[in-house]
C-alpha cells in the first residue's frame, strides 16, 4: 500500500461531496476515514462545513437526535 504519491489527486466538488456524504453515513472519526480513503482530514472538516448547508434536512435531522 502505498501513502505517498508523485502525483496529488484533485478532487472535484461532486467527488467531495460523496466523500462527504459517505463518511457521515459511515459513522466513522475522521481520521480513519480519511486514512482509509486517503483524504486530507482538515479538506475533509472544510468541506463537511460547505455542504452543511446545502445537505437534505433528512440528514441534519438524522444527526440531531
Amino acid at each position: 500500500m502505498e501513502t505517498k504519491r508523485s502525483r496529488r489527486i484533485r478532487h472535484s466538488r461532486q467527488d467531495w461531496q460523496g466523500f462527504v456524504s459517505e463518511f457521515l453515513t459511515s459513522g466513522q472519526d475522521c481520521k480513519s476515514f480519511c486514512r482509509d480513503k486517503g483524504l486530507n482530514p482538515s479538506r475533509l472538516i472544510r468541506w463537511q462545513g460547505v455542504f452543511r448547508n446545502e445537505i437534505s434536512p433528512a440528514i441534519s435531522q438524522m444527526r440531531k437526535r
